[in-house]
């Protein structure tokens, strides 16, 4: 062999590991490069699924909060219609209260024309009276009944306003959730999105303890129902005394007999005692 098919020999030795050395380098990005992927698809999978599980949870809620929102409405109009009728019943019962009256009036001045016929007008006044006593009283009730009817009007009302900015914020929540899933690409449909959840029992109990708020912390109430009742953490229960809507807690303490909520709902000028009313049911 001459001396420049030597050379050639070693270059082509060289250039082969030359090349060998660029193979193993791309081979090694590759797999470098697969295992990150893998990583961030994993990543965004977790991440997707968590906003489906949120965005449907709000989408839940707005829908609830829209429901009792009709039905507060249709309340607060069957509500009017009767405090009306009322009204114009009383109205009636006033006039008829002073055409009796006058009607009494007229009877005791005829009553002494004679001793008999003022025996017999003395005798129908006092029916009359008798009779304008009972309607006194039955327009007694019937204010007392409309005044009623005007407390249960406006705490409806307040119900109504509560659930209508409940309902404008869980709007926002989900147009935001919307708005983060399509910049990720990820699907905003609902119907495209499978989640699992689980409501709270139908139950009611009453408020054991409470515990005012602190700097840093929030208003908790102690309440007589527990995991044995069905209930997890994050469940909400509506607490109301008489029928009067008084707010809502979030439970975050479970024992099988008692749980621990956390105050996120007041009304106006209300106060939680112990004894109050708490249920699912609302």
């Amino acid at each position: 062999m001459t001396f420049v098919g030597k050379i050639l020999v070693v270059l082509h030795l060289v250039l082969a590991v030359v090349f060998m050395g660029f193979a193993g380098a791309i081979y090694t990005a590759q797999v470098n490069w697969r295992t990150a992927k893998e990583t961030t698809q994993k990543q965004l999978d977790v991440a997707k699924k968590e906003l489906v599980e949120k965005s449907t949870a709000l989408t839940q809620a707005a829908d609830a909060a829209a429901k009792k929102e009709a039905d507060l409405q249709q309340q607060v109009t069957q509500l009017t219609g009767e405090k009306n009728a009322l009204t114009l019943r009383n109205t009636s019962l006033e006039a008829e209260t002073a055409r009796l009256k006058a009607l009494a009036n007229s009877e005791q001045k005829i009553a002494g024309l004679s001793t008999s016929e003022a025996e017999q007008r003395l005798l129908e006044a006092q029916l009359q009276r008798a009779r304008n006593i009972e309607l006194e009283n039955s327009r007694n009730q019937l204010i007392t009944a409309n005044n009623k009817l005007s407390d249960e009007i406006f705490g409806a009302k307040v119900k109504l306003d509560a659930l209508l900015a409940k309902h404008e914020e869980s709007l926002r929540e989900i147009a935001t959730m919307k708005s983060f899933l399509a910049s990720k690409d990820l699907p905003t449909d609902i119907k495209s999105m499978v989640v699992s959840t689980t409501p709270p029992p139908p139950v009611t109990g009453v408020v054991m303890d409470l515990r005012p708020a602190r700097p840093g912390t929030s208003e908790t109430v102690e309440i007589s129902l527990g995991s044995d009742d069905g209930l997890t953490k994050g469940h909400e229960l509506t607490i109301y005394r008489n029928d009067r809507y008084l707010g809502k807690i979030r439970l975050n303490f479970i024992t099988p007999d008692r749980a621990v909520g956390e105050v996120v709902e007041r009304t106006k000028n209300s106060t939680i005692q112990r004894g109050d009313n708490v249920t699912t049911r609302l």
